[in-house]
């Protein structure tokens, strides 16, 4: 039968069917800390235990997911801006000249004696935030406020410096640190938020922090605001890049190891994704191609109020798509953490929000999901359906990938019409998710391999 709808109506349609989709990612819930100082970093031991830190030394802890807090004894009356743990025991925090570790999971705390080079001084517009990484319980990483990085590997007993990047070219104001196996990455941030530094500089390592090698792409200038790192050789930095003659807010993507690199405009920036020009960052987290993403700023284009972001990406950052309903927007959003599809953000006047993104991965076996797949389980081959409503004709181009629960895709391909069969017997058991896209609309459905 022939489609009557008009494009105009069909992307009405669109935007509904996402709506739909994404109904229950859209409520966060305010958790009730007991606490009204400004929270700077959240860590999530699991999906029920999970600590907070912030003014005057404030350290406070929840065992059942949210329901109940404790303010622990931090014996410090600094503020700290970093709560980092290896394992469900072993967690350091770190603040204004001030290092703490614990080793019963946030329930007691001690004051770490650090080299006396190492500076911890956060708030100085001339000085880089320091950042804490811990690779394992034995292994940390610590830069510091004078563009160094530090190495322990007797858990914080003694730190070596690793690193010196005080005479590099660029002006750092934080780092993002990553390891895996052998390999691992320092991304430095430029300094100056309001003047873009004249490259992008990135510290590679092949022999686990034994000797780095700086790569600089000087045709790239960039003001970064956030790094997703996918895995060792699939990386991407969000930020604004000055690459002459062009200049927007989009994705650094490398899939080499920073051999080469693509720069993508993000569609998101329709779907509130941040103004470049508010002052501000955001941090994101991923966890079986869910992640979120979350980002405040004061000034966006004269205005003078704060506003607050919380976006959701269901295919490892590909897209992005708004999810901030429940959230005060008057609060600024400091850190977001995950345990799973579990998230926590911690912001500011005491306010923790905590949303199950699990929710969306099982919401979209239900009904408001336009894609059916038959038979799933299966051992062979699947036939993907969709709904009548949902495929605007015969003419319409559809993509198909089907990737892995860590983002890997193992299937690609294009069809037409409202259905096409996908093979899946030489893949090995196991949860896959299959999306299907057309144009910037994207669905997801979750498929299990016999």
């Amino acid at each position: 039968m022939k489609n009557n709808y008009t494009p105009q109506r069909k992307v009405l349609l669109f935007l509904l069917l996402a709506v739909a989709c994404f109904g229950k990612a859209q409520q966060w819930q305010e958790l009730h800390t007991g606490v009204t100082e400004d929270l700077y970093d959240v860590c999530c031991i699991d999906t029920s235990n999970v600590l907070v830190c912030g003014q005057n030394g404030l350290i406070v802890k929840t065992t059942d997911g949210g329901r109940t807090w404790e303010q622990k004894n931090s014996n410090t009356g600094a503020s700290l801006f970093l709560l980092k743990f290896a394992d469900e025991s072993i967690g350091f925090a770190c603040g204004d000249e001030t290092l703490l570790k614990t080793t019963d999971g946030g329930e007691s705390w001690i004051n770490v004696e650090t080299n006396p080079e190492m500076g911890f001084h956060y708030g100085y517009s001339y000085l880089s935030q320091p950042n804490l990484f811990l690779v394992d319980a034995d292994t940390i990483y610590v830069t510091d406020s004078y563009n160094n990085l530090w190495k322990s590997i007797n858990c914080g007993e003694s730190f070596e410096k690793a690193l010196d990047l005080q005479d590099t070219m660029e002006d750092f104001y934080k780092f993002d640190l990553y390891f895996e196996d052998n390999v691992g990455y320092l991304v430095g941030y430029s300094d100056w938020i309001w003047l873009f530094s004249s490259s992008l500089t990135v510290f590679k390592t092949q022999d686990y922090g034994k000797t780095w090698e700086t790569i600089e792409f000087t045709e790239c200038g960039s003001m970064l605001s956030a790094v997703h790192f996918v895995d060792k050789d699939h990386i991407r930095l969000y930020g604004y890049f000055d690459t002459t003659p062009d200049e927007y807010y989009g994705v650094f993507e490398t899939t080499d190891g920073m051999g080469s690199y693509s720069l993508l405009i993000p569609v998101e920036l329709e779907a509130g994704f941040p103004d470049p020009w508010g002052l501000g960052e955001f941090t994101a987290f991923s966890s079986e191609n869910v992640g979120c993403l979350v980002y405040s700023q004061t000034t966006v284009k004269g205005q003078s109020d704060i506003q607050s972001f919380a976006l959701l990406t269901q295919d490892n950052g590909e897209t992005w798509t708004s999810v901030s309903d429940g959230i005060n927007c008057q609060n600024y959003l400091n850190a977001v953490s995950c345990a799973d599809t579990v998230y926590y953000i911690a912001a500011s006047n005491g306010y923790v929000y905590k949303s199950g993104f699990a929710d969306v991965i099982n919401g979209l076996e239900e009904t408001d999901n336009p894609i059916k797949v038959y038979p799933n389980p299966s051992a062979e081959t699947i036939f993907v359906f969709l709904a009548t409503d949902f495929n605007a004709g015969d003419s319409d181009l559809f993509s198909i990938e089907l990737s892995t629960i860590s983002g890997q895709v193992v299937i690609q391909k294009d069809f037409r019409g409202n259905s096409t069969m996908v093979d899946i017997t030489n893949l090995p058991s196991g949860i896959y998710f299959l999306g299907v896209k057309n144009g910037r609309l994207r669905f997801v459905k979750r498929i299990v391999k016999q």
